[in-house]
């Protein structure tokens, strides 16, 4: 049986001089914009007791460390490693402890309501699939406190005798903060924007809006001065993700007047571009064709109802797998699937690497609040992940399996387009290439949020 944990004390989360003068506190407080997905001891469940985790935390700080501090550690891993297990705490040895220097507690403010998949919008609810099994609970009107103390400055001595010296221990925690607040979340499924985070208040103070940030040339201004401040320009070490000064990487749906609203049309803008299709019909992208060749299933001429054209595979389809830059695993469902008959589509299936289970998506989509009443859709893509060219190496072995995981179909599946394959995936209401001039698909949806864009402003 859990134990109920401590509650804190009411002077827990309020600011006191600090006896140390090495020593900085902060408080900040949050609200969640969009609902919490799991978050708890149990992964994918929500918890009434500990909605929030102080580890959780933790672990989101130190990986959007590393993604705006790493470019000083160009192809250096350990010592990456070693800097932020310094700061953040890592495996400690006889002889050589490693505490985290920055210290963090959480005050609950507000639990928050839970609401099922069901209850979610429908457009919410191409990013919240997950939810569907069992209809899982999230939750709505989060609210939390965390109390962040670390030294303005650290001196310490690794295995070897060296000092490694932090002289200004602030600026790290806050590169870390700031990029944590801006592109990233709590809980499961952050970056397709569930827990999503907006900071109110810190040290007791608002947090003031700018008065101009009603465009998203505003909001992309505000996002390029907050890099220049917190990113280090360099050369990150190899898979390592980290955020980008190329505005290029960066895309805003136009302003909305609720979180909701915001969510809506960023995933909506990801929905339209990665189901491409006339209505019902045929997807307009290679892979349902390359499975139905692969398994030897589609659905015939008139075993659905007289005169069906059947769904043959194209004779021209690439074979490729270009949706696999978003992430791994993908399920591929067919609905005119039939269990009993190999005459119709073919059964679920599952698209993963054979060496990894998943593969995070390098594409972060949320809500970010730049003022009282105005939210825009944030797309940001990562660097330093797989792109589409990975998938060709031989290092890499894309593979189609059954829905389990277990029994493979087949191996050495690519996803790069050449730039004729690219153009051959069609739009369904002009007829022009869905990719325009590009062979990557994650620059051609950021392009496409971008004629929205320009759509929605005439």
């Amino acid at each position: 049986m859990r134990r109920i944990p401590r509650p804190p004390n009411e002077t827990e989360c309020k600011i006191e001089p600090a006896r140390n003068e090495n020593l900085i506190v902060q408080v900040r407080e949050y609200e969640l914009i969009t609902p919490l997905f799991g978050g708890g001891v149990e992964p994918g469940q929500c918890d009434d007791l500990t909605p929030i985790r102080g580890t959780e935390i933790r672990g989101h700080l130190r990986f959007w460390w590393r993604a705006t501090r790493g470019g000083r550690y160009r192809d250096d891993l350990d010592s990456m490693r070693r800097d932020e297990s310094l700061i953040w705490g890592g495996a400690s040895a006889a002889g050589d402890p490693r505490p985290s220097q920055v210290q963090i507690a959480v005050e609950k403010r507000a639990s928050g309501q839970p609401k099922t998949y069901s209850d979610l919008d429908r457009e919410l609810q191409y990013a919240g699939f997950p939810l569907q099994e069992g209809n899982k609970a999230v939750l709505v009107g989060v609210k939390f406190a965390v109390r962040i103390s670390f030294p303005r400055e650290i001196e310490l001595v690794d295995d070897g005798g060296n000092k490694i010296f932090f002289e200004n221990l602030l600026s790290e925690v806050e590169a870390a903060l700031w990029a944590w607040e801006t592109f990233g979340g709590i809980g499961a499924r952050t970056r397709r924007g569930f827990g999503a985070l907006h900071c109110t208040k810190i040290n007791q103070n608002p947090c003031s809006f700018a008065d101009d940030t009603t465009t998203p040339i505003a909001v992309q201004n505000s996002i390029r001065a907050g890099l220049r401040t917190h990113l280090i320009k360099g050369d990150w070490p190899k898979d390592v993700p980290y955020l980008s000064n190329e505005i290029f990487y960066y895309r805003f749906t136009p302003s909305k007047r609720s979180a909701n609203d915001a969510w809506k049309a960023i995933i909506s803008s990801l929905k339209r571009f990665r189901q491409h299709r006339p209505g019902y019909g045929r997807s307009r992208w290679p892979e349902p064709d390359a499975i139905r060749k692969a398994t030897g299933q589609w659905l015939k001429s008139g075993v659905k109802a007289a005169g069906h054209p059947g769904h043959a595979p194209d004779p021209k389809n690439s074979g490729k797998f270009p949706r696999a830059a978003f992430g791994l695993p993908i399920v591929f469902h067919f609905k005119d699937a039939d269990e009993r008959n190999p005459n119709r589509e073919p059964r679920d299936v599952l698209l993963k690497l054979d060496s990894h289970d998943r593969m995070a998506s390098p594409l972060i989509l949320r809500p970010i609040r730049m003022s009282e009443q105005r939210y825009f859709g944030l797309a940001v893509l990562l660097n330093g992940t797989l792109q589409p060219e990975d998938f060709c190496s031989d290092d890499i072995d894309l593979v189609l399996t059954e829905k389990d995981g277990r029994k493979k179909i087949v191996s050495q599946l690519k996803a790069k387009l050449s730039e004729a394959e690219a153009k051959s995936i069609k739009r369904v209401d002009s007829g022009g290439p869905l990719f325009g001039e590009e062979t990557d698909p994650l620059l051609a949806f950021l392009n496409e949020i971008q004629k929205e864009i320009t759509k929605d402003e005439r």
